[in-house]
C-alpha cells in the first residue's frame, strides 16, 4: 500500500512538472466564464523576454530595477487579464501575432534561469492613442490599479511553487463597469527586490475579440503586424 502510494505520488509530480513546462491557455476568470472553470480569453496576445536587459523600458526605485511594457486596449472589455510566468516554459514558443524581446530566443530556455516574478497594472489617464505617451512621458498621470505576487491560480514554477503572478480587472457582481478602453502599463519586477535573472512571457488576455490589442514597448512598433 505504501509503495503504491509513493508511486501515484511521484506520478503526480511528474504530471505537474509537464504541465508546467507547456505554456496553457490564459484563462478567464471564473465570473467572466460564466461560472465555468478554465475557459480561456478569447483573444490573447504573449509578450516574451528575459531579464536582466536593455531592450525593455526599466527605471530604478530603492535599489530595484522594474520593467515595463505598455498594453492598449482600443475597446471596452468585460475583463482584461495579465499574468507573468518565469521561466519560458519549455514547450513554448512564440507565435504569429505573439512579441518578442530582441535579444530574447528559444535557446535560452536550455539554462533555465527563472526568477519569482511581480506583477504592476497601471491605467494611464488622459491618453486617447497609444503614440500620445511618448509626446507626454513623465507628464502623463497615471493610477495604480493593482499588483500581484505568488497566484494560487497561475501555473507553478519548475521548482512546484506557486510563484508565478495573475492579475484581473473587470465585471464581477458587485461592479458591472467594464473595464474602460486606454493605455495599460505593465510592470515587471522580482519579489523581495531581488535582481531578476531569467526568461519570462508575459501573457495579456480579454473576453472580447477586438481589433487592435497590442502590447508595444517603442512607437515604432505601433506599426508593426504583432
Amino acid at each position: 500500500m505504501k509503495k503504491k502510494f509513493i508511486l501515484l505520488f511521484s506520478l503526480f509530480l511528474l504530471c505537474l512538472s509537464i504541465n508546467a513546462q507547456r505554456l496553457a491557455r490564459f484563462a478567464m476568470s471564473r465570473f467572466a466564464a460564466g461560472g465555468e472553470p478554465g475557459i480561456a480569453y478569447p483573444l490573447q496576445k504573449n509578450f516574451y523576454g528575459k531579464l536582466p536587459t536593455d531592450t525593455i523600458p526599466s527605471y530604478i526605485r530603492s535599489d530595484t530595477v522594474f520593467y515595463f511594457v505598455y498594453v492598449w486596449l482600443p475597446e471596452p472589455v468585460k475583463e482584461f487579464g495579465t499574468q507573468l510566468i518565469s521561466p519560458v516554459p519549455e514547450f513554448a514558443s512564440a507565435a504569429k501575432d505573439d512579441c518578442e524581446a530582441e535579444d530574447y530566443h528559444d535557446s535560452l530556455k536550455a539554462a533555465g534561469k527563472y526568477f519569482d516574478p511581480q506583477l504592476i497594472v497601471e491605467y494611464v489617464l488622459n491618453i486617447n492613442s497609444p503614440e500620445e505617451i511618448f509626446m507626454k512621458g513623465n507628464n502623463a498621470a497615471w493610477r495604480l490599479l493593482g499588483r500581484n505576487d505568488n497566484s494560487a491560480s497561475a501555473p507553478v514554477q519548475p521548482s512546484l511553487k506557486k510563484n508565478n503572478s495573475l492579475f484581473r480587472i473587470g465585471v464581477t457582481e458587485k461592479d458591472t463597469a467594464f473595464v474602460p478602453a486606454g493605455l495599460y502599463c505593465i510592470t515587471i519586477a522580482s519579489a523581495g527586490n531581488k535582481k531578476p535573472e531569467g526568461t519570462f512571457v508575459l501573457q495579456v488576455g480579454v473576453t472580447e475579440k477586438i481589433p487592435g490589442l497590442k502590447i508595444f514597448r517603442r512607437a515604432d512598433e505601433l506599426s508593426e503586424g504583432y
